[in-house]
């Protein structure tokens, strides 16, 4: 699938078919970011301090930033309009 610059991209479904797979195997040739929440000093880091994901992003990086379990962290789900409500 072609993938612009400026799109994005949420993959959602059950777990254990193959997302992360999916996407590690895609990204594989494009210049990514790679954050994955079930890692816990990553998931720690962000759950008391969303804004550090800025940090985490080089200045000037042009890639992918992939957050693999987003829905761990609920200031994500927010200020990217997934809430469930």
């Amino acid at each position: 699938m072609p993938l612009d610059a400026k799109d994005s991209l949420l993959i959602f479904g059950p777990r254990g078919t193959g997302k992360t797979a999916w996407l590690k195997n895609h990204m594989q040739e494009q210049e990514h970011l790679y954050l994955d929440l079930l890692d816990n000093a990553t998931f720690r880091l962000l759950l008391a301090q969303p804004e550090k994901l800025s940090e985490l992003i080089k200045p000037n990086f042009r890639g992918w930033v992939i957050i693999d379990e987003i829905q761990k962290v609920p200031a994500f789900q927010r200020s990217w309009g997934m809430t469930s409500s």
